[in-house]
């Protein structure tokens, strides 16, 4: 992601660890200077963004993890990295159903970030994104690897979640 400095106006490229919640920090590599600086709201939504396509990429590296998806209401499936064995139509009526239990739950509980189901075996993990929008991981294990448990423990305390 390329950020200006905020002393001197000079481009400085970033990687995805120089982004802290929602602030820009690194040194600029013209002046030296020590930026630490909110996004813009759309530079937060592409890194968001980014950070989903990059779990979505890793998701082969964990043999815990079986896959993942963004369901949409409106869209339906809009990323997927799930197993060949389950059909579109599996998938869309999966995330069908997990977002009604989830939107079920925050209709009696709006406090609650996230919910894990399980279904033969399988750790489904879901939050939503934002109304309407819901992430699914699916893990062999109650329990996340280190990157997608950070990863989901962010979606869960986003405040725009609140009904």
């Amino acid at each position: 992601m390329i950020v200006f400095c905020e002393d001197c106006g000079d481009r400085n490229q970033v990687c995805p660890a120089h982004i802290v919640k929602g602030r820009a920090v690194f040194i600029c590599h013209a002046c030296g200077y020590h930026n630490d600086y909110l996004l813009p709201l759309l530079q937060q939504k592409k890194q968001q963004e980014n950070r989903v396509d990059y779990l979505f990429q890793v998701l082969d590296r964990y043999p815990q993890m079986m896959g993942g998806f963004i369901y949409d209401i409106s869209k339906g499936i809009t990323i997927c990295r799930m197993p060949d064995l389950l059909l579109p139509e599996d998938i869309h009526s999966l995330g069908s159903r997990l977002a009604q239990s989830l939107e079920q739950g925050l209709a009696a509980m709006p406090d609650i970030g996230s919910m894990t189901v399980l279904i033969s075996d399988k750790y489904f993990f879901v939050a939503r994104e934002k109304k309407g929008q819901y992430l699914v991981l699916v893990a062999l294990t109650p329990n996340l690897p280190e990157p997608f448990c950070r990863f989901f423990m962010q979606y869960t305390h986003k405040k725009e979640w609140q009904i």
